[in-house]
């Protein structure tokens, strides 16, 4: 058999080589906020609308005000431009996607992803949407924000009851006047309905006229907690209330939460006082109970934090000039 007179050389192909690619392009806006302020909901009109475009998806953490600051605290390790002066209620994520996707000559696919995250706030949230010719809508007032928060509120499930403080001039002249916002708290009624009641009557002045009305501030641990509650007659003698077992330890004692305090006698002995953590107290665990959370008025705690102190013993006087459960008015 004769041999072939010319040789054609076949040059070799890899079977990863791609043959063709395509790309697509994708946003996804996140709104996170202060479910009580109305640069959330407004953050979130905005990105509902932008949302009409193809490739644009959102979502939406409407939080109150502690959740949000506990967040926006998380966040500041992604972020080096996550500054609470600049997004004091509300903050947007923005997450831009490119996705390649490879068809490769043996009849499979390869796909690349690309993330690029941006954070703004509201204005530059407006900024965006206008870039895209979005239809802008009509921009809420206050009493969205209301409606949702007391929605918000209801839909816990469990009772909240509202501190108000107020502190001794710092001229000393022995007036007191308000200090900040009021404190909302959400009591742990389902896992700890004991404990829950035992304080509400003292909220509201059903245990032999016992009330924390009045009570003050007796201790500050800076970056720890704050302790009151301690109920005095007429006479300025120290009341003791009904004397509490521990319930349970479910709760952790996060940032932001409330107990009861134990007398030194040790566990089982609780009766009015209470601390509220500024700060996460792991020690505390399984040691109180744990049976409420700060919802609101962080600043006003902030206040009763950053007043003078001696031996953790205010220099200035502060108590409760109002505490009653929340009710939808």
């Amino acid at each position: 058999m004769p041999l072939p007179t010319t040789l054609t050389v076949v040059p070799f192909t890899p079977a990863s080589t791609a043959t063709s690619s395509s790309t697509v392009f994708t946003e996804k806006i996140i709104v996170t906020g202060d479910i009580s302020h109305s640069s959330f909901h407004r953050a979130k009109e905005v990105a509902q609308a932008a949302a009409k475009l193809p490739n644009i998806t959102t979502e939406f953490h409407a939080l109150p005000q502690t959740a949000y600051t506990l967040r926006r605290h998380a966040l500041q390790s992604s972020y080096s431009n996550l500054h609470a002066s600049l997004f004091p209620h509300t903050l947007i994520e923005l997450h831009s996607t490119t996705t390649t996707t490879h068809k490769l000559v043996n009849r499979t696919r390869k796909t690349e992803a690309k993330t690029t995250k941006k954070l703004l706030n509201v204005a530059d949230l407006v900024t965006y949407a206008e870039g895209k010719n979005v239809a802008m809508p009509k921009a809420t007032g206050d009493d969205v924000a209301t409606k949702e928060h007391t929605r918000f509120l209801k839909s816990l499930g469990n009772p909240v009851v509202k501190i108000g403080f107020e502190a001794e001039n710092a001229d000393g002249n022995g007036e007191f006047e308000p200090l900040g916002r009021d404190v909302l708290i959400e009591l742990f009624a389902e896992t700890c309905p004991k404990t829950t009641r035992h304080f509400l009557q003292y909220v509201d002045g059903g245990q032999g006229g016992m009330s924390y009305l009045g009570s003050g501030v007796s201790r500050v641990v800076k970056g720890g907690w704050i302790e009151c509650g301690e109920i005095r007659g007429p006479d300025g003698q120290l009341r003791t209330g009904n004397v509490l077992e521990d319930e349970n330890f479910i709760h952790p004692h996060d940032p932001y939460t409330l107990h009861l305090i134990p007398s030194s006698s040790g566990p089982h002995t609780s009766t009015t006082p209470f601390m509220i953590t500024t700060a996460a107290m792991p020690c505390f665990d399984k040691r109180y109970v744990a049976f409420g959370r700060v919802l609101e008025g962080l600043e006003t705690l902030l206040a009763i934090n950053g007043i003078e102190c001696i031996h953790e013993r205010p220099t200035r006087g502060i108590r409760i000039r109002d505490i009653e459960q929340w009710k939808e008015e």
